[in-house]
């Protein structure tokens, strides 16, 4: 989740940077019925303001997320909480005693938790009893970072992040998010050879929401944030063939402006929710712009 590109099955799609240059049921319905149908709806957990805390936040013997930081987090507004599992490429959760009590510390505060981890790929049954396991929490998402490029063939790569996903969503109804690179930057700013063919229409069937590493950082002086935001998320959705894809936007934590700007994307775009990554290391200055992307 830090790394962007290298400087940082189905079919697979292709995304190249062509990408980038490239109602009478309802009428039936009464306003009160449709306002029932609303406020009977819950809240997705991919909508709305998170908050991402990686596996080196949380475990260590003095972790710089505790429960009191979720207490924190529930007070600035963050509606979800996304907790990283485990290492990479690990088969089990990490000190589950541990991540079950800040798991029912987030819940005890009205935020949703989403359990993250990073498959490598080079050992699909690993990966894959890992994801089970976190499915199996009592948490209301699952999250897989696909960015790992450790299965040097790409048509390999894609083969297995595919399963991995239709593995996935075959063990769980619950939601199920996939972690993206930047589709802008996958498409403009990645060396051709990183990930030429990245597998978002082969995806897209199996989940719920794409969640986009939409990190204008690393494009320091050449995007503005809410221009890489509004790009990630038309992107994603055209890359994905869904123009309706629920995309949550996680963004760089470096200015209010930034945030702001990339909160004002979120909700012109219709994309669901945002967040930075990650929580402990964005500043507490930030935490009132960030409110504009609750839901």
């Amino acid at each position: 989740m830090r790394t962007p590109f290298p400087s940082p099955a189905g079919a697979p799609t292709v995304l190249s940077r062509r990408a980038l240059l490239t109602a009478g049921a309802l009428a039936a319905t009464t306003p009160a019925l449709l306002a029932t149908s609303a406020q009977a709806a819950p809240r997705s957990p991919f909508a709305g303001l998170g908050a991402w805390v990686d596996l080196y936040d949380w475990t260590p013997r003095r972790p710089a997320v505790t429960a009191a930081t979720l207490d924190t987090m529930a007070s600035a507004g963050v509606q979800t909480v996304y907790l990283q599992s485990s290492r990479p490429g690990s088969a089990t959760l990490a000190d589950p005693a541990r991540l079950r009590s800040l798991v029912d510390r987030a819940h005890h505060r009205g935020m949703k938790v989403v359990l993250w981890y990073l498959p490598t790929h080079t050992d699909e049954e690993r990966d894959a009893r890992h994801l089970r396991a976190a499915a199996g929490e009592k948490v209301d998402g699952v999250g897989v970072d696909i960015e790992s490029t450790a299965v040097r063939s790409v048509a390999e790569r894609n083969r297995r992040v595919v399963r991995l996903v239709q593995r996935t969503r075959a063990v769980t109804t619950k939601p199920l998010v996939a972690i993206t690179p930047s589709p802008t930057g996958l498409a403009q700013y990645a060396p051709k050879d990183w990930w030429p063919d990245y597998p978002f229409a082969a995806i897209r069937p199996h989940v719920d929401a794409l969640a986009t590493m939409t990190y204008w950082v690393y494009r320091k002086g050449k995007v503005e944030a809410g221009a890489y935001t509004a790009s990630d998320v038309r992107l994603a959705r055209e890359v994905s063939r869904d123009a309706r894809l629920p995309v949550h936007v996680i963004g760089s934590p470096t200015t209010a402006a930034d945030v702001r700007s990339m909160a004002k994307a979120v909700r012109a775009t219709g994309a669901a929710g945002g967040s930075l990554y990650d929580w402990a290391t964005t500043p507490s200055g930030l935490r009132t712009p960030l409110r504009d992307l609750r839901r």
